[in-house]
Parts: structure tokens; C-alpha cells; sequence
């Protein structure tokens, strides 16, 4: 487990440093064209209303000790944390979660899954640094979004991959080209009118 949740005040400070606030993005920042207007960006606006970021993100940690395992799969199931708690069993004893206890809530929760070694293309995604076993962190994703736990957020994936990666490395003493995916479930929960919205 990466991201340590319930410490508000380094969240808080991590957010201040990232150059996009948590609920509301500015797109420009990831336009080399300032000249585009707001209209250029309305579908990804339009997108980004159709994801969910649990509320319960902080009261899952304190009655829990949820993670970023559980919150990840909470937002990609469009579901509360605190609704998807008994998928994840070994929680509040361990509090992180590894492959197999992700994929066996997969299938408790009656999903069907592929894995990938690329990021898939809709699902969840486990990202390692250097310290395997000590730095791996659970994203969800769909298109082109990433929820990300420790924002509370969805947010592009090229604003996570260039703002939020680096911040997350420099945790764990390394860089962001020292992550890698190791392991990717593509999932398809969402129907066929959603994609071509959040897809890119």
C-alpha cells in the first residue's frame, strides 16, 4: 500500500503543490494552445460528470482502514466505500491489497475481468515503483480518466501522469520513470453509449 489516507494536512499540502485544484481542473494547463476556448474542452468536461468519486473516502478509513485497493474499486463500481467494504475481508488486519485479494473481489462482486500488461483501456490498474512489495498503488481507470484517492478525484490521466506520478515517486525516493504498470484489469462495466464519451 502507497497512499496513507486520513492524514488530512498532507493531503491537503499536496494538493496546494499540484497545478490543477481537486474538483475543479483547469484544462488549459495540459494545452500547449491557449488560444482554444472553453468549448474545446466541454466533452471532457462533459465525461468527467459521468465518473464517480466516492464521498466516503475518509470515514471508509476511519471505521476500516480503507486504502487506495478498495476506494479505486469503490469509483470504478460507481459505489461508495463503505457499500463495497465486504469484498475486501482482510481489511482492517491488512490494510492493503494485492492482486489476487483484488481480482477475488472482482468475482465476488460477479465481474468479469482481463489481465493486461498495459494500462487497460477501462478497469483497474496496479502501478510498482522500485520497492515492490512497498510502493504499489491502486488507480482506477476509464479512456482517458484516472480516479486517484489521494484527490478525492478523476482527473485526465496526462494531468496524474505529469502533476500527481512525480509527487507519488518522490515518496518513495525514486522517480516517476521508475513506476511501471504491473498489473492491468480491464473490466467493461460501462455500456456501449458511455465509451465513445470517455474514450478517447
Amino acid at each position: 500500500m502507497v497512499v496513507k489516507l486520513g492524514v488530512s494536512a498532507r493531503r491537503e499540502d499536496l494538493k496546494g503543490r499540484l497545478s490543477f485544484p481537486t474538483r475543479s481542473f483547469n484544462f488549459f494547463s495540459a494545452s500547449n494552445d491557449d488560444s482554444k476556448g472553453v468549448h474545446e474542452f466541454t466533452p471532457m468536461i462533459e465525461a468527467l460528470l459521468q465518473l464517480y468519486a466516492p464521498s466516503d473516502v475518509e470515514k471508509a478509513f476511519l471505521l476500516f482502514g480503507a486504502t487506495c485497493g478498495p476506494c479505486a474499486f469503490a469509483a470504478f463500481l460507481r459505489k461508495e466505500v463503505l457499500e463495497v467494504r465486504h469484498y475486501f475481508p482482510s481489511f482492517p488486519e491488512r490494510q492493503y491489497t494485492n492482486l489476487p485479494m483484488m481480482t477475488k473481489a472482482l468475482a465476488s462482486a460477479g465481474m468479469r475481468w482481463e489481465r493486461v500488461t498495459q494500462w487497460p483501456n477501462q478497469g483497474l490498474v496496479l502501478i510498482s515503483g522500485p520497492e515492490k512489495y512497498h510502493s504499489r498503488h491502486w488507480v482506477a481507470t476509464v479512456g482517458e480518466f484516472v480516479y486517484e484517492v489521494s484527490l478525492d478525484t478523476w482527473l485526465p490521466k496526462r494531468l496524474w501522469e505529469r502533476d500527481y506520478l512525480p509527487e507519488l515517486a518522490k515518496r518513495h525516493q525514486s522517480k516517476a520513470c521508475d513506476w511501471h504498470v504491473e498489473a492491468g484489469l480491464e473490466l467493461s462495466p460501462f455500456s456501449q453509449l458511455d465509451l465513445p464519451l470517455l474514450c478517447r
